[in-house]
């Protein structure tokens, strides 16, 4: 859906007319918001794969990224470039082939029943493919093809349950188990052991050329019992590389240094020639859980410990995994198990986050303000701790608040009640601020294997809290309690909750608030209202087949909520409520939605393989699809900038934001066509269109300073306002329309 609007870049542009339009766009992390699994480049060009379909290429060494999904939208698990034009693809089931290089993808082999495929390799017109097939004995075998797959393939036995392969042509090759290496020399059929012992476990393998090969995986020492039988040290493991220069017959140790190899395992490598190589490894325990990655230069002679910016190591916390490339000029890492992050090192040392949030999960986000220029979007995220981000609106963040402030827990909660005041929040942590979040202040209370639901902070002179807490004197049953602080977050009283599950507290200020959930008492879906602070409670359930999962209150007295795939619009007032409208929802799964007023909302909805994307102007009754799809998975929408637009979250570390097209700060003729004239004006400013209308004018921290019934067009002195950006809403016929103006100064 096309619009055009003025767009005022400031005071000091000339308007421009531009075309808007919804969109999704991707903030984090930068390179693709799928899952990848694997990666390889050759020179600049570089192609990732992954999760649901998902190809990302660049063409230019890492500067830009570009997604694409290939139908089946199968998981994939390898990429391999034959050359720049020549792409294969491995997924569990299946090999796709590209001869555009990366453009499109044709399917060129599909396993049969019981088959998966576990590895890919191709020299000199022969493709290699390693399988498991499985049966009242799992086994290996090797599917080998010559004829560019137009006709049969030869499937292999293998004499023993290999890992990996690799080949150098199509007649000599090596394979591993977890012990041994084997090779062959007549293209896959007979095999013998050439090295390996019952200490040495490998994981991976390459040819890089010539009779050059590497391996890669742990070297296991036993521990050592002393007198009488007593056991003097435990066992150890070191992560380790062999190299081979005489096509696999020979070995020779390369040995990692222990201060980045104990208690890894090199799972994978990558090449820039035969002796420059980067190593992906996989942290197998806790005692030196280092960034798991090394480089050489030299073949394996010598290594390079890896740094890490910012420092997220967190020794002893989570156990990570990478898999890497090469390009020209930079190395390359994927880190799996925690942060599922893109990095790179020009120099194989210092290796930096490609991303703007290097975090493991972002819970939740908030915006302290939604109408002005100065406002930014605060983001909780989570590593082995909760870090607090402050962004801007070109999407640069900041770590303003990080684990000196909350060394013991995670932050999942954020909220403002105005400009000024906001808070963060755990079960047992409250993080305060009453300077737009230029400081925090940090506060505990106890609250013994708490879990925290939801946050709810309508003023400066109330916040809520909802708190679920295993009930001790009947094990296995949860209690639930909201938790009410007057004083900022720095004391906290327990209100106990009906015996239930409850879900989202929502409160219009400091004593009219609503909380949702399933009384247990009836069985019902509902909610419970207060009009005293929670000092006493109403039960209003909903209809027996209508459930509760998500909950949205806008304009204080108009709720939508859904189930699974059903959403529903409530009109609540001080003796329960009024059913408005079942809305008609898109296909799908409700998985996240968000309304900035009664008629502005965007929906995610799943499918069996993605997100999809929608919003209304019109309370729900026409959905638009924006273009694009996403990973399944997210649970969080805030609309934090403008009606229509926010934030998608709670995937991971993906943040994608939804675009009006019109930039926080910008003014300009709104989306629904009603223009604003002059813009920038000094003394009046006047709104176009016909019939009747109510108008609401709010200044840049959302005061509202005017609000009246008017016929268009109409006339809005502003010669008594300050100078700055301000912020309408004309309802007019069952819509809102919504814009941006400038009062200046007459000079």
């Amino acid at each position: 859906m096309r619009r055009k609007l003025l767009l005022i870049l400031s005071l000091f542009m000339l308007p421009v007319i531009m075309e808007a339009q919804m969109q999704l766009r991707l903030v984090n992390p930068k390179a693709t918001p799928f899952k990848m699994n694997d990666g390889m480049f050759l020179g600049t060009k570089g192609i990732m794969c992954g999760e649901s379909g998902a190809v990302v290429i660049t063409y230019d060494e890492g500067l830009h990224w570009t997604t694409r999904l290939i139908a089946p939208y199968q998981d994939f698990k390898q990429v391999f470039m034959e050359d720049t034009t020549h792409i294969w693809l491995l997924a569990d089931t299946l090999l796709m082939h590209s001869s555009d290089g990366g453009i499109s993808f044709s399917e060129v082999y599909q396993a049969d029943a019981g088959f998966t495929f576990l590895r890919f390799t191709r020299r000199a017109n022969t493709s290699f493919v390693l399988a498991q097939k499985a049966g009242n004995f799992t086994n290996t075998l090797l599917i080998r093809n010559d004829n560019e797959w137009t006709g049969a393939s030869e499937i292999i036995n293998l004499p023993v349950y290999a890992k990996t392969i690799d080949f150098k042509d199509a007649l000599q090759g090596l394979m591993t188990d977890e012990f041994y290496i084997y090779k062959t020399t007549d293209g896959g059929y007979t095999w013998q052991t050439v090295h390996g012992n019952d200490e040495y476990h490998f994981k991976s393998l390459y040819w890089v050329g010539a009779d050059n090969y590497y391996a890669g995986g742990y070297h296991n020492i036993s521990g050592k019992n002393g007198d009488m039988g007593v056991l003097e040290s435990k066992g150890t493991s070191y992560a380790q590389v062999w190299k081979s220069t005489d096509g696999g017959s020979n070995w020779e140790d390369r040995i990692l240094p222990s201060e980045i190899s104990k208690y890894n395992v090199v799972s994978c490598m990558a090449f820039r020639g035969e002796d420059t190589l980067v190593v992906g490894m996989t942290n197998d325990g806790e005692e030196n859980n280092k960034w798991p990655i090394a480089t050489s230069y030299d073949g394996g002679l010598t290594w390079n410990a890896p740094l890490i910016s910012p420092d997220v190591t967190q020794t002893n916390y989570f156990l990570k995994s990478a898999w890497v490339m090469a390009s020209a000029n930079r190395f390359w890492g994927w880190e799996t198990k925690v942060y599922q992050s893109l990095f790179s090192s020009n120099d194989g040392i210092h290796y930096v986050f490609e991303d703007e949030i290097v975090t493991q999960k972002i819970y939740d986000i908030a915006r302290n303000g939604i109408y002005g220029m100065e406002p930014r979007t605060f983001i909780i995220n989570t590593g082995a701790y909760s870090f607090l981000e402050k962004g801007d609106l070109d999407h640069k963040f900041d770590t303003i608040v990080g684990t000196s402030l909350f060394p013991n827990g995670f932050l999942s909660k954020i909220a403002f009640a105005d400009y000024q005041h906001g808070m963060a929040v755990s079960a047992r942590t409250t993080i305060v601020t009453s300077d737009a979040g230029f400081t925090w202040q940090r506060f505990d209370n106890e609250c013994l294997y708490c879990s925290l639901k939801d946050l709810s902070y309508p003023s400066v002179e109330a916040a809520y809290k909802l708190i679920s807490y295993p009930d001790v004197n009947n094990p296995g049953s949860i209690l639930w309690k909201l938790a009410r602080s007057n004083d900022q977050g720095q004391h906290w009283t327990d209100i106990q909750l009906p015996m239930g599950t409850w879900y989202k507290v929502i409160f219009k200020d400091a004593l009219s608030g609503y909380v949702f959930g399933n009384d247990l008492n009836s069985g019902l879906d509902g909610y419970l209202q207060t009009q005293d602070g929670g000092n006493n409670w109403t039960w209003h359930a909903l209809p027996t087949n209508i459930f509760l999962n998500r909950a949205d209150l806008t304009d204080d007295t108009i709720l939508y909520f859904s189930d699974a795939y059903r959403m529903f619009r409530l009109i609540l007032h001080e003796n329960g409520y009024d059913v408005d409208a079942e809305i008609a929802m898109p296909i799908g799964k409700i998985s996240a939605f968000d309304f900035s007023d009664q008629y502005h909302g965007v929906v995610v909805m799943e499918d069996s393989t993605f997100s999809h994307v929608y919003w209304t102007n019109d309370g729900g009754e026409v959905w638009h699809e924006i273009e694009g799809v996403l990973p399944l998975g997210f649970r969080g929408v805030k609309l934090c900038n403008n009606f229509l637009n926010g934030y998608i979250y709670g995937l991971r570390n993906v943040l994608i934001q939804v675009d009006d097209g019109y930039p926080l700060g910008s003014p300009g003729q709104s989306r629904e066509g009603l223009s604003v004239r002059p813009n920038p004006a000094y003394d009046y400013t006047e709104f176009t269109g016909s019939g009747k209308g109510y108008l609401r004018v709010f200044s840049n921290t959302g005061q509202l300073i005017f609000s009246e019934s008017v016929v268009l067009p109409y006339k809005l002195s502003i010669s008594g306002l300050r100078d700055g950006l301000y912020y309408y809403q004309l309802e007019q016929d069952k819509q809102s329309k919504s814009g941006k103006f400038i009062k200046i100064s007459k000079r």
